[in-house]
């Protein structure tokens, strides 16, 4: 019996994190970290203040260059892009899908200014990432609060 037992549990772990061909359903049983930021002004999310700025955004990551292009998400799709995610609010730009643990540097540009964050999401927790911003560590307390319990990395002008 408990050979039996332990065989199903192997099984129900190799099927835990598996798309269905007939949906566009994906169930996952792993954390994909993300960046989630606005651009402030005064204060002001200029994003809630205008939505048509997050088309003037762009992140150079590796080389290439990623666009807001009406993209929405509410899961990962394992690629990275330039997103929104309604559902939580429709004035945080995200950049995602990230690998667990990647660590990097990117460039945000947005109009005549540029931004160079690095970046470390090193666990599974938000105490685990680690930001800086044209070389200042950028700690939980600096972050923009969208809504409570929603903060986001903030790109001043």
């Amino acid at each position: 019996m408990k050979r039996l037992l332990i065989l199903f549990a192997l099984i129900w772990g190799l099927v835990s994190c598996n798309k269905n061909p007939e949906s566009d359903i994906v169930i996952f049983d792993r954390y994909f970290p993300y960046l989630s930021f606005v651009i402030v002004e005064n204060g002001v999310n200029i994003f809630e203040a205008d939505p048509n700025t997050m088309y003037e955004v762009e992140v150079i990551y590796n080389g290439q260059t990623y666009r807001y292009t009406d993209e929405t998400r509410a899961v990962p799709f394992f690629e990275l892009a330039l997103h929104t995610r309604p559902r939580i609010s429709p004035y945080i730009l995200y950049f995602s899908d990230f690998n667990q643990g990647e660590s990097g540097s990117l460039t945000l540009k947005f109009r005549d200014n540029e931004w160079k964050l690095d970046f470390s999401l090193t666990g599974y927790f938000e105490e685990d990432e680690h930001y800086i911003v044209n070389g200042n560590e950028i700690t939980r307390d600096d972050f923009f609060e969208v809504f409570p319990q929603h903060k986001v990395l903030p790109f001043n002008i």
